[in-house]
């Protein structure tokens, strides 16, 4: 990741982009492992309020930090307020807290409450006090603060006295079960108590402290501003002087790994990085685990690993910080699902991971990384509050997005001008590794998109699927599938669809790489990498076909009100909007389909006349004239599964025997096809049957002797003959079957 960064870090300076600022000492408090509470302290030194943090004060926090777990303005507390024994009868009246217990608790113990010792906090604000900056009105709100720090840490148990009575104050105001209970966790922890281990006390309490001047009604310790001129003072201190490693040359300067500069070397950690909300534990570029004992063997830990100048250390983690700053989000960076789910509470949540994509070149208004996510994803798209870029598909966005790209652009920039793609993966908090590396042309990046664009037309020319429409008066009308973007290409992938499609189970996908180098047209990598995603995708959306594939058989095009029906349902039968939606799905599966056949290199002109495909259309043929056959002999009863459809998923394995099957049951209504007349006192749906099968008759006789006569159907299918096989199957067999007024480009639904 270093490499990159310093390409990035180069770039940025190139394009004369402010940089960020960033130290090692100043970072983010961590919150998710604690139970946190947001303390006011007034320019008098009382504190004004406290109350749990609320999630939406959370993003703009920033802390001093000293060594492990030391840090300031949020303080970890070292104790409760209150402490007493674990046998305690107290702690019985504690397992559902109250106000009126918490405030019997405080009054019972007001006058033994414990000491809390804050020595490196205060150092801490000791080290404030002697900055100096230009920006007066600012420092002297920090330095004010400081100050009351101090005044509060005077005398160890006053601390604790006035947190008792800023509780106290506080407990009537709150409701909530939540807020009491991270009330009473800074008041005497949590009992913790196990099956097979004696009970033991629970306590991870921080405490966020803010500053409230005279005259204001909020706090201000947590402005840009703040931010800004703590950097700045930080960054003009002087570095501790540390320990060399024993193996490290005692030169004042040495040669810098990736800059060749001689310097003095980073002999501490990297200061951190965060990309909000995705990885929100910060992290640093690099590090070797300091008690791994290969490390400890050589003498090479944490940054020691890799020689690299503290200025150049610097300018990475600023640059990283820069390009993943979140008013550039959508930009430069974005994030992309990782195909991977995390359990919590007995449902699979999907994981995402960062994605950049910066140019070596000055960008402008450009929206590198808006090719690889849907805009507004975790909305609707049928939702009509949304902004117009949100309803564009991806063929509309990346169309502009390329134009854009290389107008105006010399024939030499755009070899010479590079795109810098990277994923970044949390494996584990404050752990994050480079999941995927790559650097196209310019010339090369839009090439690579126009070819993932032309893939759109790889699907049979007349193949469309039912979506919910508010245009038409079904509700449904037939579209064109949309084109997906690598986010939405890696979802298709994590389904494995089961009961005929009406239901799924989330599944890992493959590595986002393996999309990214399909849709990057990576060399060498990219027909071997979608054969194998082909393989993965098409036994997970067998199903999914199978069962579509039935009802779009069975149905009234005209009128197909039984398509309705075709959704994940609830255990009483109505439909559940909590589970995906079979039919946005087949249509996103069927579009995969087709840009992963574009990438080797098979076509319609092509695979429409091959073996697979035919026998899928046979099957749909024979599927369309068994529901005529019920419709003029059994009054439209017809049944569950029609002949086609119970032999397509046989057809995938064993094309041999299932055509011999074909034929021996499909006879009767071959029969029929062949001698049915239309009678004056047939229904208008009856003449309707019969015509229509005199028209398949004629298709499928033919087809069916050529397939008979074909060897190549004693062997079993690839994943590739499969996906022949499915879209043959649920091409149209007779005219036209959408209805002309819907406009599949415009129309939103289809992007949901």
């Amino acid at each position: 990741m270093l490499t990159e960064l310093y390409h990035i870090a180069k770039n940025l300076s190139k394009s004369q982009h402010e940089q960020s600022l960033v130290h090692v000492d100043f970072g983010e408090p961590g919150l998710s492992t604690n139970q946190n509470l947001l303390v006011l302290l007034g320019e008098d030194g009382a504190i004004r309020k406290i109350e749990p943090l609320l999630a939406k004060d959370a993003d703009s926090l920033w802390t001093l930090k000293k060594g492990n777990f030391k840090f300031f303005p949020a303080v970890r507390m070292p104790n409760p307020l209150i402490i007493f024994p674990l046998d305690s009868v107290e702690w019985a009246t504690l397992k559902k807290p109250s106000v009126d217990r918490l405030r019997k608790l405080i009054s019972d113990h007001r006058e033994q409450c414990s000491d809390v010792q804050l020595k490196s906090e205060t150092d801490q604000a000791q080290r404030i006090l002697k900055w100096k900056h230009p920006e007066i009105e600012t420092l002297t709100t920090l330095q004010a603060f400081a100050h009351r720090f101090l005044e509060l840490c005077n005398n160890s148990n006053e601390i604790s006295r006035k947190l008792l009575d800023a509780i106290d104050t506080a407990l009537p105001k709150q409701t909530d079960e939540k807020a009491l209970k991270t009330l009473q966790a800074l008041l005497c922890g949590n009992l913790k108590e196990s099956k097979n281990k004696p009970p033991s006390l629970e306590f991870k309490v921080q405490i966020i402290f803010d500053f409230l001047p005279n005259g204001k009604l909020t706090g201000a310790l947590y402005s840009p501003k703040i931010k800004r001129v703590i950097l700045e003072c930080l960054n003009q201190e002087k570095p501790p002087v540390k320990k060399s490693c024993k193996n490290e040359s005692p030169a004042e300067f040495i040669e810098c790994a990736l800059t060749g500069d001689l310097t003095p070397l980073l002999s501490g950690p990297y200061a951190d990085w965060s990309a909000k909300p995705i990885i929100g534990k910060p992290f640093k570029p690099f590090s070797k685990f300091a008690d791994a004992s290969c490390n400890f063997r050589y003498g090479r830990a944490d940054s020691e690993g890799f020689a690299i100048g503290s200025d150049t250390a610097k300018s990475l983690v600023a640059a990283g910080c820069a390009i993943t700053a979140p008013e550039w989000r959508g930009k430069t960076w974005d994030s992309i699902r990782n195909g991977k789910f995390e359990e919590r509470s007995g449902k699979k949540s999907e994981t995402s991971d960062v994605i950049i994509a910066y140019p070596s070149f000055p960008w402008g208004d450009l929206r590198p990384v808006s090719v690889f996510a849907r805009p507004a994803r975790e909305i609707v798209a049928d939702d009509d509050d949304l902004p117009e870029a949100a309803h564009q598909t991806f063929t509309q966005n990346a169309e502009s997005f390329c134009g854009a790209l290389t107008k105006k652009v010399a024939a030499s920039e755009l070899t010479s001008d590079f795109i810098r793609i990277l994923v970044l993966r949390q494996i584990s908090p404050g752990q994050v590794q480079l999941a995927y590396s790559e650097t196209p042309s310019r010339g090369h990046f839009a090439a690579a998109i126009k070819n993932w664009i032309e893939s759109e037309k790889n699907l049979p020319p007349r193949l469309k699927v039912l979506l919910p429409s508010k245009k038409t008066e079904s509700g449904f009308g037939w579209f064109l599938p949309n084109l997906l973007y690598p986010d939405d290409a890696i979802r298709s992938l994590s389904h494995q669809w089961m009961r005929d499609g009406t239901e799924s189970t989330r599944v890992q996908s493959p590595p986002a790489s393996d999309i990214l180098d399909v849709f990057l047209d990576k060399e060498g990598v990219r027909e071997t990498t979608a054969s194998r995603l082909l393989e993965i995708l098409i036994p997970r959306i067998e199903p999914l076909i199978i069962g579509a594939g039935n009802i779009l058989h069975r149905i009234d095009y005209q009128s197909p009100s039984g398509w309705r029906d075709f959704t994940a349902k609830t255990s009483d039968g109505k439909p559940d909007k909590g589970k995906p939606d079979p039919r946005y799905h087949l249509a996103q599966s069927l579009s995969l389909v087709g840009s992963l056949l574009y990438a080797l290199n098979s076509k319609p002109i092509n695979y429409m006349t091959e073996t697979a495909f035919q026998t899928g259309k046979l099957l749909a043929i024979m599927d369309e004239l068994h529901k005529c056959y019920c419709i003029a002999i059994r009054d439209g009863d017809i049944p569950p599964t029609l002949i086609g459809n119970g032999l397509l998923g046989r057809a995938a394995d064993s094309p041999e025997q299932a055509l011999a099957e074909l034929c021996e049951r499909s006879r009767i209504y071959l029969g029929w096809a062949k001698s049915s007349e239309v009678k004056k006192t047939d229904t208008e749906e009856v003449k309707i049957a019969i015509f229509s099968a005199k028209k398949l008759l004629r298709i499928a006789m033919p087809l069916s002797e050529m397939l008979h006569l074909d060897s190549s159907l004693s062997v079993a299918m690839t994943a590739k003959a499969k996906a022949h096989l499915f879209l043959g199957y649920l091409s149209p067999t007779l005219g036209e079957k959408e209805d002309s007024t819907n406009s599949p480009a415009t129309d939103k639904s289809i992007s949901k």
